[in-house]
């Protein structure tokens, strides 16, 4: 079926680009299926084959582009797939990040590959620009930009892309602009509270959107474990915020280490525990962030209400 449709489009267009956005769901659902090992190693073969079709022996093909959250190593499983050049947006070593770090307050100027992974999520630019731009259809934002851009910053900054420290997470911001306009346009009242408009409108919205199906399988087999993790994960992140409050007077809590995140998720054995391992899939899923080369921790309050959450389901 591929091979008939490559050569049409081959024919009628020419060679192409071969974009294929979260080639890694078909993966972590054959990981979590039920399933024996002998039906997942099957599965893996025909996904395998699928893609030595489609990337490999593809004389049709100019470039691929493959998209997704988690990292399939598409190389060491035998799929043929040659020369790739992997560009995370999560740093894998220390020495990917140490004296690198750049700020996201501004759109990057350069070009390579930091330009590329600084067009993922926005910076504090875009951020200002889209809240000045709602002006237009929601007037009353204007008096009160600076509280909006400080609830947007505590509930959707706080991420680490690329060697960008400080990216907002661009769905949730969106969505949290366009409900406040929508709250605000309905509210006839000019006595209105626009404060606690805001602090209303400010939830989880992104996270409502993905699935944590890998991580939730930790959970359920490593309950303790778990548990203890994400209380290190809360408090630090509780004690952050209280040193913000204090500014900064207190010590910075010690955040979670985590020196690599280089992870074969296919190879990941579910029945063994590993703390590592877990922090990489949180990390990979966007429900934490590098705090440093060195360590990783819960990027915002909206964040913070997922791992509540989890923390309760264990």
């Amino acid at each position: 079926m591929f091979e008939a449709l490559s050569d049409f489009v081959a024919h009628t267009y020419g060679r192409y680009i071969l974009l294929i956005d979260e080639y890694d769901i078909p993966f972590i659902t054959v990981h979590l299926a039920n399933w024996s090992k002998e039906d997942k190693q099957a599965a893996q073969d025909i996904l395998k084959l699928l893609f030595q079709t489609m990337l490999k022996d593809n004389d049709n093909l100019r470039k691929g582009l493959l998209l997704g959250v988690f990292e399939i190593p598409l190389t060491e499983m035998g799929s043929g797939a040659n020369n790739i050049k992997d560009i995370r947006m999560v740093p894998a070593e220390v020495n990917d990040i140490e004296s690198s770090i750049l700020s996201a307050d501004q759109p990057h100027t350069g070009s390579g590959i930091d330009a590329l992974t600084d067009s993922f999520w926005f910076n504090a630019k875009e951020v200002e620009l889209m809240l000045e731009n709602s002006i237009g259809w929601c007037p009353r934002i204007a008096r009160h930009k600076p509280f909006i851009m400080d609830e947007i910053r505590s509930w959707y900054n706080g991420y680490f892309i690329g060697r960008f420290r400080g990216k907002y997470n661009p769905w949730s911001v969106s969505s949290f602009i366009e409900e406040l306009c929508i709250v605000l346009n309905q509210s006839q009242s000019r006595r209105t509270n626009i404060k606690r408009i805001v602090q209303t409108a400010t939830r989880s919205y992104w996270v409502t959107t993905g699935t944590t199906g890998l991580i939730e399988a930790q959970i359920d087999r490593h309950r303790a474990q778990f548990t203890e993790l994400a209380q290190k994960l809360l408090r630090n992140y509780e004690l952050t915020k209280l040193n913000e409050d204090a500014d900064k007077t207190m010590c910075e809590p010690p955040h979670v280490p985590l020196n690599s995140t280089q992870l074969n998720l296919i190879s990941l054995d579910q029945d063994q525990f590993s703390e590592p391992g877990l922090l990489t899939l949180c990390l990979f899923a966007g429900y934490l962030t590098r705090h440093s080369s060195t360590s990783v921790c819960i990027p915002n309050h909206e964040v913070y209400q997922v791992w509540l959450k989890l923390f309760a389901r264990a």
